[in-house]
């Protein structure tokens, strides 16, 4: 679906003075259980349509001299680290902070910012009560992320220029337990 209504989202982009691309599909395999077909969609899902995207908003930003870019990135996605589950969707979504930085060195004399926000694990609604628990247990302390404190940051990274070409994790300072 992503892939047939690809022209129309392009054609928002170049007129957009503010560019937010905050879906990405999720997945959990292992290396050697990722096929190719599901390479190829989380490239295009998570890092090519992310960064047609920025390319179509960029000459209408240039032109009026300001815009705003914010990319959503993945839990723990905000530098390269190796993923034992999920190294697909790691991969390409830290490939964004890449895009981003690239986007603030070209860009940022022309009033534009691009910046990554990397949520941890976001109270959604997408989740079951037993997933939901399980992933509030992971987190420092006990609580998921709420959907309004990723907006917060959100227009935080958007509001001005001072910040350009980072990736921001919001995780409450999560970090993976290995036993």
């Amino acid at each position: 679906m992503l892939q047939e209504n690809r022209d129309k989202v392009l054609e928002l982009a170049r007129k957009a003075d503010i560019l937010c691309y905050l879906w990405g599909p999720f997945l959990q395999k292992p290396l050697d259980e990722t096929g190719a077909q599901e390479w190829d969609f989380m490239a295009f899902a998570n890092l090519a349509f992310p960064g047609s995207l920025v390319s179509a908003a960029l000459p209408s930003m240039r032109a009026a001299g300001w815009g705003r870019i914010l990319l959503f990135g993945g839990t723990r996605t905000d530098e390269v680290r190796g993923f034992f589950t999920n190294p697909a969707y790691g991969a390409v979504k830290t490939g964004l902070s890449s895009l981003a930085k690239s986007v603030a060195l070209s860009y940022a004399r022309e009033g534009i910012t691009c910046n990554v926000l990397c949520p941890g694990f976001v109270e959604s609604g997408r989740h079951d009560a037993q997933t939901a628990a399980a992933l509030a247990e992971k987190m420092p302390d006990g609580l998921l992320i709420r959907e309004e404190e990723v907006a917060e940051a959100a227009v935080f990274l958007l509001r001005g220029a001072l910040f350009n070409g980072i990736s921001l994790r919001i995780d409450k300072g999560w970090e993976p337990k290995f036993i």
